[in-house]
């Protein structure tokens, strides 16, 4: 590859960068930093929220006779909640 060949996609990928889009894909940066956690929730707040988003899923799942899908392992999880949220399959 020759230097000015490599100078001009050093460019290209600063310029895109630069404006936050990159192949297609819109980055968004934070407006500040980030907020600081000063204190953790306890873990019964934390399972009673859980418990009641479990709920609301459930009532959604009988309204609409829908049967969940069994718990998976992680990386499946993860593709799964791409496809759906990104419309396509991950690449790497």
């Amino acid at each position: 590859m020759k230097v000015a060949h490599v100078h001009g996609v050093l460019l290209l990928l600063i310029t895109l960068l630069g404006s936050r889009t990159v192949f297609g894909n819109t980055y968004v940066a934070p407006e500040g930093p980030a907020q600081e956690i000063n204190e953790i929730r306890p873990l019964k707040a934390v399972l009673k929220d859980a418990k009641a988003i479990d709920a609301i899923l459930t009532k959604g799942y009988a309204k609409y006779k829908v049967n969940p899908l069994p718990l998976v392992d992680d990386a499946t999880f993860v593709r799964r909640s791409y496809l759906q949220v990104g419309g396509r399959i991950p690449t790497y």
